[in-house]
């Protein structure tokens, strides 16, 4: 039980977190990026239709996350896809394997990029309706990705053995863990 009740703060604080999240509309600064190997001739994907914020990018300005605009978002389709990237040399180093990604002009949605000092790691918060959606923390080793862990996952698989002593409908913890 104290296992949950430990549990339950740092979800508390993860919330609060969230709350002082960014979003798309809050933001006119965005950083030019470029794809990988992009032939000649050939337009950029990755320049044309995918947005850098600045908020996202880490303290040694090396990293950070790129989402769609809003002409690919608003196309619904399996396109959307949220990365980590390297400016130098440009590159994807990670996709963030998530269930609703952000894009421009996404209703409801937002995020928040925490890096540590030396940009070795990363927490990345997705947001949804009423609060955070999901969580990653991004791990970076010699310029490359060494782990990628689902948070929100993670703590799903903490609290549902526990869960059954609670007395409350089964139904309540149904995906998603937090409030929509």
């Amino acid at each position: 039980m104290k296992k949950l009740s430990t549990l339950l703060a740092c979800i508390s604080l993860l919330v609060a977190l969230a709350h002082a999240g960014s979003s798309f509309e809050s933001t006119d600064d965005t950083v030019d990026f470029r794809g990988p190997d992009v032939r000649p001739g050939y337009p950029d994907l990755f320049h044309v239709h995918f947005v850098f914020p600045k908020d996202t990018l880490s303290p040694n300005g090396k990293y950070g996350v790129i989402f769609p605009d809003r002409t690919l978002g608003e196309m619904e389709n399996d396109s959307l896809h949220n990365f980590v990237v390297s400016l130098d040399p440009s590159q994807i180093l990670a996709e963030l394997d998530t269930e609703s990604p952000e894009f421009e002009g996404k209703s409801h949605g937002g995020y928040e990029v925490e890096w540590s000092e030396d940009s070795s790691v990363a927490l990345i918060t997705l947001e949804a309706k009423w609060g955070p959606g999901e969580f990653f923390l991004i791990e970076l080793q010699d310029g490359k990705v060494s782990r990628t862990t689902n948070l929100d996952k993670k703590i799903r698989q903490l609290i549902e053995p526990e869960y059954p002593r609670t007395r409350t409908p089964k139904k309540a913890l149904q995906p998603p863990l937090f409030c929509e």
